[in-house]
């Protein structure tokens, strides 16, 4: 990579910290290689032919996960679990390599106990292969003002997302700078007034130090603050890029089918179009948790993972993959069935020449454990879904 990509792909305010070991990346499949080494979680990615590679960062360190799920009221497990195609292959912060098959393939980050939608699927070309960030927001209790309302899942897309409202106040700000700089002011001013001879008023002594450093310290500050706003704006600007592609065309036998529905379009103008998007809510009672340092591993149920619904739409089945379906299909009234283990829910649409309907699929699962410690069990899970239909479009 270059400079300018490095640069894209990394934060320009402070290196990420290597996780604590019991947020570590853990491998959920064989073929993963993980890794949580500071250095690695600060070395952009590159795309490798035939290769998934994700960096999972956590933008500010976590202390306990107690800590974390009771930031601003929420309880969320704010470990990720990643999926590919519906199957776990990692879980936790640090590096992900994992080979993939040529074709298209849906990656899948999720995490538990939440009351957001937690859930967000990108997909991708294993011929290709990809190279993908995961960034979770700052986990703080002293979180700044502008991140108050973020919600704990982070973001999911190629290399070089940043988390919303980044930068945070807890960096630093561009006075910490000024402050300094202001010091060293009035540090040279002093001595140069001691080498020229003081004036013999106590107030003009007072102005030919201070009066510098205030004007030194503005300039910093001013000149910091406009390229870190600078920066973010490009971040921003960045993020609406990254985080807002075309649909991904699966080729399967008879076309027509895209993950990411938005912009999706029919090959056969008198064809129609449903969009059907998934949402994923989680619950964990009890929650085990246990302070996340020292050796300690992963929790229990920040490794648990919901797969994708078994989805129907007018009579075809998208390959296993959360995240959001267009599906072109005939004008006419059309059957969609959904099923996550033993649950099912059906929903019936119509659509005209050339329309699109959209239709939400919800999910909620409530898990519950023998108890609240580290070695707690799963003792039951309770999915539901249910259907909601959304905006439609006539030709």
């Amino acid at each position: 990579m270059g400079g300018a990509d490095r640069a894209s792909a990394s934060n320009p305010w402070f290196r990420w910290p290597a996780p604590a070991k019991g947020l570590r990346m853990e491998a959920l499949d064989g073929r993963a290689a993980v890794g949580h080494g500071r250095e690695e979680m600060n070395e952009p990615v590159a795309a490798r032919a035939g290769e998934l590679r994700i960096r999972s960062l956590a933008y500010g360190r976590i202390t306990s996960l107690e800590q974390a799920r009771k930031w601003k009221d929420r309880r969320d497990t704010v470990v990720p679990v990643f999926a590919v195609d519906g199957r776990p292959v990692a879980a936790g912060y640090g590096t992900i390599a994992l080979p993939i098959e040529p074709g298209p393939h849906v990656v899948t980050v999720q995490t538990q106990d939440s009351a957001d939608d937690c859930c967000t699927s990108v997909a991708v070309d294993g011929a290709q292969g990809a190279a993908l960030d995961y960034v979770a927001p700052y986990f703080s209790w002293k979180s700044a003002p502008e991140v108050a309302d973020v919600s704990l899942h982070g973001r999911f897309g190629p290399a070089g997302v940043m988390p919303e409202g980044w930068p945070s106040e807890l960096d630093g700000g561009p006075w910490r700078g000024a402050v300094l700089a202001a010091v060293a002011a009035a540090f040279v001013a002093g001595v140069a007034v001691a080498q020229l001879g003081p004036p013999d008023s106590p107030l003009l002594i007072a102005a030919a130090v201070v009066l510098p450093a205030l004007a030194v310290g503005a300039a910093v500050g001013l000149a910091v603050g406009r390229r870190r706003s600078g920066r973010a704006a490009a971040a921003a600007e960045r993020n609406a890029t990254l985080l807002h592609r075309p649909p991904f065309a699966f080729g399967d036998r008879g076309g027509g089918l895209w993950h990411g529905g938005s912009g999706a379009r029919p090959r056969d103008p008198s064809g129609a179009l449903i969009v059907v998007r998934q949402r994923l809510r989680q619950w964990t009672d009890p929650v085990p948790e246990a302070p996340l340092t020292g050796g300690a591993s992963l929790l229990p149920q920040t490794k648990c993972f919901t797969p994708p619904p078994r989805l129907t739409v007018g009579g075809r089945a998208p390959l296993p993959g959360w995240g959001t379906w267009a599906v072109e299909v005939p004008p006419g009234r059309h059957r969609i069935e959904a099923a996550v283990g033993a649950a099912g829910a059906s929903h019936e649409v119509a659509v005209g020449p050339g329309g699109l309907v959209e239709v939400e699929l919800t999910v909620r699962v409530e898990r519950r454990w023998t108890g609240s410690g580290a070695e707690a069990s799963a003792a039951a899970e309770t999915p539901t879904l249910a259907f909601a239909s959304g905006r439609s479009r006539s030709p």
